[in-house]
């Protein structure tokens, strides 16, 4: 047997069908000062003797609270005075209940209204509302910073892109190519998906504010047949950032771009000589 000889070889490889290339532009905003309606249910048991006075609550922070009160005398003799903000005063009798609705509550207190150590039992409850205000850094002095990343903010260097099944299979679309003549494509649909993390560094400290996700759903028109698959290729990727409306918003633009090749698995026969081995 003549081992110089030509022998078939087959080996698979991407022929590319068609392609194209892009620029791509996404815009995304985050708002930072933006007021939170929070609702608080507090409630407890009230035990007090003689005329010790116990707080019941009281503001935390400079929050400006608002809502009803009720305090119900339960049990004693003795009756029970209710204060409001350290100095408005209600007296309740055994088996009375006081509600009060008020716009700037700062402390609930009670106390025994009485020369004797009896005991007096009761119950009280709190609805109230107040705003969290959700701020960030100054803009004056804050320096932002974006960057494409996974969902818990760590840096990656592209993004996820995949096309979109249809079926059947893909919509085949009539285009004009000239004044008389006309071509055949597919409508090639492609996801695009990421996260982009938002930074801020102030005063020598840097901290996170937030990670966006964000989609993007493109239309292309290529020369992708039955069987033929997409490849995605992202470069010079870019984000910017900047605050806006006095530094209550920050604005995003991610700007990369994006190579899109419809290939198909495709066998090839050639002729080749083995090479034989160096007996020296």
């Amino acid at each position: 047997m003549n081992n110089t000889a030509h022998q078939p070889h087959c080996f698979t490889a991407w022929n590319v069908l068609d392609w194209i290339s892009k620029q791509t532009i996404i815009h995304l905003s985050k708002t930072l000062a933006c007021d939170e309606l929070v609702t608080d249910k507090i409630c407890g048991n009230i035990r007090l003797q003689g005329d010790k006075k116990t707080l019941l609550w009281h503001v935390k922070g400079p929050l400006s609270v608002s809502g009803n009160v009720t305090v119900y005398h339960r049990w004693g003799h003795q009756p029970i005075v209710v204060i409001i903000n350290q100095r408005k005063e209600h007296t309740i009798l055994k088996g009375e209940t006081l509600t009060l609705s008020i716009t700037n509550l700062k402390t609930l207190e009670v106390r025994g209204d009485g020369t004797s150590n009896a005991f007096s039992i009761g119950k009280y409850s709190l609805t109230i509302q107040y705003r969290l205000s959700h701020g960030y850094a100054n803009p004056a002095t804050g320096e932002l910073i974006c960057y494409l990343s996974d969902k818990d903010g760590n840096p990656v260097k592209s993004l996820r892109c995949m096309e979109l099944i249809q079926t059947p299979n893909r919509k085949t679309v009539k285009v004009s190519v000239s004044h008389n003549t006309t071509t055949y494509l597919q409508k090639v649909q492609v996801l695009l998906k990421g996260f982009i993390t938002i930074r801020v560094v102030e005063n020598d400290r840097e901290f996170k504010i937030d990670t966006i996700p964000f989609q993007v759903e493109e239309d292309f028109l290529l020369y992708a047949p039955v069987g033929s698959f997409i490849k995605c290729q992202i470069s010079d990727v870019q984000c910017s950032v900047y605050y806006t409306n006095k530094g209550e918003k920050i604005n995003v633009m991610l700007e990369f771009c994006q190579q899109l090749q419809m290939v198909e698995n495709k066998v090839i026969e050639m002729l080749a000589c083995p090479t034989l081995p160096d007996t020296g």
